[in-house]
């Protein structure tokens, strides 16, 4: 057994990875044989980026992939091959996930014109589902079958009736909030909306279907007082008859085992006698040093807009000239080529300006390949997390462009120029499920710090967002929130004090937007720029909410204007096209007989008794004359009102439908440009 750091090391890397985490090579030993084979043995903590497909969420199953391969040596250096049947002897059971399969496969890559040879592995695993079946699939099915049931359970005749919309619409309100629940544990992505997702928005139409039709019934309910029948289609509904007739990242451990053979030592012996690292690798001091940078983006990891924040994986590729590591391939049996550690020579120290956390192996980890005419090729997986100003005005339909500077830390221009390849590489990115990658291109700019001009090189990314997430999971539900709330406020109801519900609808409602609202906040940044679309959007809900809301406390009050003997204004029955009718009840003409100083008032008649008993009937009826007036006046005023509640219900509609379609008709016609 000798120590890993005293031998040579084949660099094979997870291309996947985005954390690794294990002990030093000194901590770690190798099996020497006598024939010069090695067998070593790591213990990795490794966490991968994985597309995954949550279209059959909590079924679903997942098919990660992780590629080993050399980072440096293309196949005519290493030919890494697996074993004959993978190992899982080592392997524990994860709670919520069944490992399936464990498979191996060899594969070759295209990178940087060089051909490399990859083995894959591939991980097949399942979710166990009973925890959201428990937890989302059963409650919603108890909560929308309460709501069925109490929309539709028969109440009496006064008053309870308008109490079925005020419950479907919380009913509403509470599967919203498992809705936001279940997808903050999804990927933003538009590939599908999870199973369980469908499931909910399913229960929520259930509702939203239901409570449309407890507000027709209201309608219904309410049509004796017009004296119109029962239609024969709904009798025959009721079986009565007329009288007459449903980031995440996998952290797995791995067990690495690799062979490799020693390298000849005779040209980096030659090399490298009186090289130091810490000089700039011209013989010419006012030189510089000319760097081509080839940065290569691998996939975007996280886009955190709250804290205005992007991650991304690339390979930091980087090519320039030593001209103090040459040689001769004559004098060395024509080799031109050899791999050497990025630790021991020197490197420019190209820095990321706007970074706010970066993560890459140490250059122990990394070797380089360096030419006999002194040309450097370097490699590095990078983690890189910088700042980037977001415009989030049309959030969901956004497009953004966030640029990372490349500068020398310490080197002028007159020590380092940076130049750029073109094109740039996007031949290994991997597409993200929330974004899409519209550009990646390099500049060149000069910048004046401290006296001093300093080299910068910007790669701009420009990524646009897929909203069909947003769109269903908040535009959709919001609108049709909103319009179950609208038609719950202006349903016609009876006069027996139902109305005051219509507010608490309204009420309920503006509660279900709020909360929206506070969940879409969360995600934004906290800046002064604008209002995101999809914020506006809600606004406007609240805004139509609100509005309604006033309406019907207005139209409440119209209704009671009876009791202060208000007749109907002529405004409002023009506008309710209603006619204004006299009054068909006045005082009967016998009524004079009994007055003072008549000369049909005798006490000498014969049918004396008989008159007083008419009399007395007559003034009974003079009596109630004002009753039957306030009557009167009650049904116009009641008849008014309610055609009101029809005209405002369809203008309230009418502009919900507005809204909504001008807020999608912008952001897709700003998504496409």
């Amino acid at each position: 057994m000798v120590s890993r750091a005293d031998v040579w090391l084949p660099d094979i890397m997870l291309l996947e990875a985005t954390e690794i985490i294990q002990l030093d090579n000194e901590q770690y030993t190798v099996a020497l044989q006598y024939d010069g084979s090695i067998a070593t043995s790591v213990d990795q903590l490794v966490t991968v980026h994985c597309q995954f497909d949550v279209v059959d969420f909590p079924y679903d199953t997942q098919n990660c992939t992780l590629r080993y391969s050399s980072w440096m040596y293309d196949a005519s250096h290493i030919n890494p091959y697996p074993n004959n049947h993978t190992d899982l002897d080592a392997y524990c059971e994860n709670d919520e996930w069944t490992l399936r399969s464990f498979t191996s496969r060899i594969k070759q890559m295209q990178a940087d014109g060089m051909l490399f040879v990859e083995v894959a592995y591939d991980l097949k695993f399942t979710r166990k589902p009973p925890y959201y079946i428990t937890s989302f699939f059963w409650p919603a099915f108890i909560i929308t079958s309460m709501a069925i049931v109490g929309v539709f359970t028969p109440y009496s005749e006064s008053g309870s009736r308008v109490e079925k919309v005020t419950f479907g619409l919380t009913a509403l309100l509470t599967m919203a909030v498992i809705l936001m629940i279940i997808t903050s544990e999804m990927p933003k992505s538009s590939n599908g909306i999870p199973l369980l997702g469908i499931y909910v928005i399913i229960e929520i139409v259930v509702i939203a279907v239901a409570t449309l039709f407890a507000t027709l019934n209201l309608h219904l309910h309410k049509a004796w007082m017009s004296g119109t029948p029962v239609p024969s289609c709904l009798l025959a509904i009721t079986c009565q008859y007329r009288s007459k007739t449903p980031k995440l990242t996998v952290s797995v451990v791995v067990f690495i085992t690799v062979y490799a053979i020693p390298m000849q030592q005779t040209i980096k012996n030659a090399i490298f006698e009186g090289y130091d690292k810490t000089n700039r690798p011209v013989n010419s001091a006012s030189a510089a040093v000319t760097v081509q940078l080839n940065p290569a983006i691998f996939s975007i990891n996280e886009v955190d807009v709250a804290h205005q924040t992007v991650q991304f994986k690339q390979w930091m590729r980087m090519y320039w000239n030593d001209e103090f590591l040459t040689w001769n391939p004559a004098t060395y049996g024509g080799m031109t080529k050899i791999m050497v550690p990025r630790s021991s020579i020197w490197i420019p120290d190209i820095t990321i300006m706007e970074q706010v956390e970066l993560v890459q192996l140490d250059d122990d980890f990394y070797v380089v390949e360096l030419s006999y005419d002194g040309n450097v090729s370097s490699s590095v997986d990078q983690l890189i997390k910088i700042h980037c100003l977001f415009d989030v005005a049309l959030f969901p339909f956004d497009t953004q462009n966030c640029s990372y500077r490349f500068s020398s830390w310490m080197y002028t221009a007159e020590a380092i120029d940076i130049i750029p390849t073109v094109p740039t590489d996007l031949t290994v990115y991997n597409e993200n499920g929330e974004w899409t990658m519209r550009s990646y291109t390099a500049r060149k700019s000069m910048s004046v710090d401290d006296g001093a001009v300093f080299v910068d090189m910007y790669y701009d990314v420009k990524m646009t967002r897929k909203p069909n997430y947003y769109v269903t999971t908040f535009i959709w539900p919001s609108f049709l929130i909103t319009c179950l709330s609208i038609i719950g406020t202006f349903a016609p109801t009876t006069d027996a004090g139902e109305r005051i519900e219509k507010v608490t609808m309204g009420l309920t409602t503006l509660l279900t937007m709020a909360v929206i609202l506070m969940i879409i906040t969360e995600q934004m940044p906290k800046s002064s720029n604008g209002m995101p679309l999809l914020g506006l959007f809600i606004m406007l809900e609240i805004g139509v909410a609100t509005l309604a809301t006033l309406t019907a406390v207005f139209i409440i009050y119209m209704h009671s204007c009876w009791m202060n003997d208000t007749p109907v204004p002529n405004c409002l029955l023009a506008l309710t096209c209603m006619k204004e009718k006299k009054s068909e009840v006045s005082p009967t003409k016998d009524a004079d007989m009994y007055k003072e100083g008549s000369p049909r008032r005798s006490p000498a008649d014969p049918k004396l008794l008989v008159t007083i008993k008419k009399g007395v009937e007559t003034l009974n009826l003079n009596i109630n004359i004002d009753d039957l007036r306030d009557e009167s006046l009650r049904y116009r005023w009641s008849k008014a009102t309610h055609r009101l509640d029809l005209i405002m219900m369809i203008v309230f509609l009418v502009i919900n439908c507005i809204i909504v379609l001008v807020v999608l008709v912008v952001g897709n016609a700003k998504l496409n440009n």
